[in-house]
């Protein structure tokens, strides 16, 4: 229900109104922690409900005193007759061998892996359960079972419910004995012969149906729910739906409170068990059902069904799942294997010897002095040290993107700390709330303009330092198209492989770290780079071309755009030489048809504005529809940093709007202060403005209309909502221009910033913007961009508990991410990113000779400025590394001559 509530108080709260949410979700939350399974009776179920299926499943709730007194057992015992069904659930499957959908396919596979074994199963859980009814204390420690059993609370709430056994021996010295997950995994209990009876494995359940759904209507209100239910049905009929289509049917789920499912978070059996075997032990299974039984397995993109695809060495394997369907229902039980066992032997060996190989070579190569040849000294780790901590920079830098570029990346980390992190936030109604009344908290959940940020400091690069190099190459036709082709290969040859680095970490690496509440998502991550050819489709930067959109490394997205406008860049250059204004013009078009399509997007589908807080935006989930990943939806930003680069170069040879200011100082610094004004108010009214004071809406009157809002949203033609809509974007047409026109707006007012900082005007911004600092930050932002969601994943998955979020928080998360993130980056960028730079840089170099025009031989200043030109391109390029040592021993040897 929390999730429910989040989404009813992101659409439907207001500064006035949010008293009453909050005093409605509190309501709520108090009645249903009465119907906790520790304390629910049987006659808390009306008779409405009263179902005899449902009420055998409820029978045991009775003894509810009883029942909290032995909280523990309670939760971990096991069902009178378990070991019974168990064999016979065993006699079921090697009768059925050929027909069940357990065993057919999956024998090869579950079997040869020794997953299931009777006898060991059995006689942990005989053990264990022996325990779980013994004394507090075996051998001089706690009792295992015991522990395993505290382990973790209930439904991921109520830690340390009545009479945790934790919580029972703690002492002055250790008050906070906590609950966590990994306590499961340290209880172990050996026999007096000094063998493992059995050890924990953490699991959780999770149930869905009818059972579940009764629950959560009583908790909400039977009549409030029934109200609400009905008017969903009569809202649907109206629209001329069927009573019993999908479109009904969900409506109570999302706008009356209806949930169909409960995670029970806390499980902790022994290892020695499998799904099916825990399920057979916990519940009160009969034979006749043993076919309603099956398992799948979680670690692919999406959960695998057949488990045939295990023979795929590839594949990760985050935990097993069994299925039954009872009468209340289905119940799941997800039990996670250990973090050594989530990456198949075949791709730790394989990673182990690659990497070992790798860190011994620069070990060798770096003991010795930098040696003469140059594809050896690029792996001279010293050597690149000292390149990336060298903090000048060339003449022709724009010095302040340095500070804008790692402003950027920290801001981009900040927001997925916040997002990624959003399924263990405990208090997810309160920041929902402080959202829209909070500046910092708005600041993350706004933070969408920094990819843009990344796209305008793209565009205008390319501009500023390839246009006069395409122009020149653009002379010949052969000569353009060779340099259009060396352009794509460039890029990609500079790309890809810290990107291939990043999917190695994912796939093979960070399973292996965490054992918390989030421990799969990293084999989720990485398992998703094999389905759908998600790997080749990232690393050519195609898969924004695909409905998939971007799953491996879902982050790169991103490049998957960049990549192909810098692509096309040759032919903005080539226009442009032939006359400025063919350039700006074919520039100007594409990003009106990148404008265009926002538009267009957002007037069929009737969605209301971005960068707002307070009612959610219908976001069309079609990708061929979408309007954040798809190129052809993003090239705005770009092009408008290419006509910034354009202005850049031209007032960089001309000074023509420094001699402006120069030669009429009042008017001048007037003109200044007033672009100074228009790029700093944009830029805050991008963020915190429109969502803060310009975007408003009717929440006590839009509150009654949700059912209404609910089938608008199916029906994009409907207009409801816009009549309790106020302020800025208050229609469908102006909404649909503001979502086409923002990310447009803040790249300009972001490059005009640029554009005053490189221009002299910048004063203390510009004066933080470009410190030097900053640049040993920049060189690294790369393999940071990589990484950096890595890194909050390992977070994600090690967490023990849930999470209080607030400001604090977030700060205090982010510097250590940053910290860490930042760290493993040089690493990377030392090791790997610029040897690899480094040594494309030699085989570009070769074949640009071979396919070169002949020339007459070029002066040594003439070589100079040439190789300038080329340390000043790789110095400030967006995304990729840089080639700097190289070529400044190039100059080197130049000036001796």
């Amino acid at each position: 229900m929390i999730f429910i509530f989040l989404l009813i108080s992101l659409a439907f709260g207001e500064a006035s109104d949010i008293k009453k949410l909050v005093e409605r979700f509190e309501k709520h939350e108090k009645v249903q922690a009465k119907y906790n399974p520790l304390g629910i009776k049987k006659s808390d179920f009306g008779d409405v409900f009263d179902k005899e299926e449902i009420m055998e499943e409820l029978s045991r709730f009775d003894e509810t005193e009883v029942m909290n007194e032995r909280a523990d057992q309670w939760k971990c015992g096991l069902e009178e007759g378990w070991e019974e069904r168990i064999n016979s659930w065993y006699k079921y499957a090697a009768e059925n061998q050929t027909d069940h959908i357990l065993w057919n396919g999956y024998l090869s596979t579950l079997l040869k892996n020794a997953d299931f074994d009777k006898e060991r199963c059995i006689n942990a859980l005989r053990a264990f359960d022996d325990d779980l009814h013994g004394d507090d204390w075996i051998n001089g420690a706690l009792n295992p079972a015991k522990i395993m059993c505290s382990s973790w609370g209930y439904k991921g709430g109520e830690l340390n419910q009545p009479q945790n056994f934790l919580k029972k021996y703690s002492t002055s010295e250790y008050a906070n004995f906590a609950a966590k997950t990994t306590q499961c995994y340290f209880a172990k209990r050996y026999d007096k012969s000094g063998n493992l009876l059995y050890s924990g494995e953490y699991a959780h359940e999770a149930s869905f149906g009818a059972l579940e759904a009764m629950r959560n209507i009583i908790a909400l209100g039977a009549e409030d729910y029934m109200n609400c239910s009905s008017e969903c049905t009569e809202k649907g009929i109206e629209l001329g739906l069927n009573a019993t289509s999908d479109e009904v049917s969900n409506c109570p789920s999302t706008n009356c409170g209806l949930r169909l499912s409960t995670g029970k978070l806390g499980l902790c059996y022994p290892a020695q068990c499998t799904p099916i075997e825990i399920l057979l032990a916990r519940k009160n299974i009969r034979d006749a059902k043993f076919d309603e039984i099956f398992m799948t397995n979680q670690g692919n993109y999406h959960e695998n069904m057949f488990f045939d695809k295990e023979e795929t060495p590839w594949v990760n394997r985050a935990s097993e799942v069994a299925w039954i369907k009872m009468a209340a229902g289905i119940t799941r039980i997800v039990k996670y294997v250990e973090p050594i066992y989530r990456v198949p032997k075949g791709t730790m060996i394989a990673s182990a010897v690659v990497f070992c190989s790798y860190a011994a070579f620069l070990l060798v190569v770096s003991f010795f002095p930098a040696s003469k040849f140059r594809a050896l000294k690029a792996f001279h780790v010293p050597t690149n040290y000292l390149s990336m901590v060298d903090i000048s920079r060339p003449a022709k830098a724009i010095r302040c993107i340095d500070g804008i570029r790692v402003m950027s990346i920290w801001w981009v980390l900040m927001g997925h700390i916040l997002t990624q992190l959003f399924s263990l936030e405990e208090n997810l109604s309160e920041v929902s709330l402080r959202l829209r009344e909070n500046s910092f908290m708005r600041s993350l959940v706004n933070a969408l303009p920094s990819v843009d940020s990344f796209f305008l400091m793209g565009g205008l690069l390319m501009a500023y330092l390839g246009t006069e190099k395409t122009i020149k190459a653009s002379k010949r036709p052969l000569g353009f198209v060779i340099a259009f082709s060396f352009n794509i290969i460039n890029r990609w040859m500079r790309l890809v492989p810290v990107i291939l680095l990043g999917i190695w970490l994912q796939v093979a690496i960070l399973p292996l770290f965490g054992q918390g509440l989030g421990q799969i998502t990293s084999n989720i991550m990485g398992a998703a780079c094999l389905a759908d050819n998600m790997f080749s489709k990232t690393i050519f930067f195609v898969m924004a071309f695909y409905d998939e959109g971007a799953a491996c490394l879902g982050h790169v997205w991103y490049l998957g755009c960049e990549f192909w406008y810098a692509a096309i860049f040759p032919l903005n250059a080539a226009l442009y030489g032939v006359h400025k204004a063919l350039g700006v013009t074919f520039t100007v078009l594409l990003s009106i048809g990148s404008i265009s399509w926002c538009w267009y997007q957002s007037i069929i589908h009737n969605t209301t504005p971005y960068q707002q807080l307070r009612l959610p935006p219908v976001v069309e989930q079609d990708m061929a529809n979408d309007t954040y990943m798809r190129p052809w939806a993003r090239y705005d930003a770009y092009g408008v940093g290419i006509l910034f680069g354009w202005l850049i170069l031209a007032e960089r040879k001309g000074n023509g709007f420094k001699n402006f200011v120069k030669n009429n100082k009042i008017v001048g610094y007037m003109v200044v202060i007033a672009l100074w004004f228009l790029s700093l108010f944009l830029l805050y009214f991008t963020i915190f403005g429109f969502s803060g004071w310009c975007f408003l809406v009717d929440f006590e009157n839009l509150w009654d209309k949700r059912i209404d809002l609910y089938y608008e949203s199916l029906d994009p033609t409907s207009s409801i909502k816009w009549d309790y809509i106020t302020g800025c974007s208050s229609t469908n047409d102006s909404s649909a221009a503001w979502n086409a026109l923002h990310r447009a707006v803040w790249a300009f007012a972001l490059g005009l910033l640029i554009f005053l900082c490189d221009s002299g005007f910048g004063f203390t911004i510009n004066s933080f913007l470009s410190f030097t600092g900053w640049n040993i930050f920049a060189k690294t932002s790369f393999a940071f961009y990589i990484v950096h969601y890595s890194m909050i994943v390992v977070q994600q998955q090690s967490e023990q508990t849930m999470i209080i979020v607030d400001e604090y928080w977030i700060t205090c998360t982010f510097i250590h991410l940053m910290t860490l993130t930042t760290a493993i980056a040089a690493l990377i960028y030392i090791s790997f990113e610029l040897p690899m730079a480094k040594l494309w840089g030699i085989v570009f170099g070769f074949l640009q000779g071979l396919t070169a025009p002949r020339q007459q031989t070029k002066t040594g200043a003439e070589k100079k400025e040439e190789l300038s030109e080329d340390l000043e391109k790789h110095d400030d390029d967006n995304v990729s590394s840089e080639v700097d040592e190289e070529l400044e021993m190039s100059m080197q040897k130049v000036e001796k001559k």
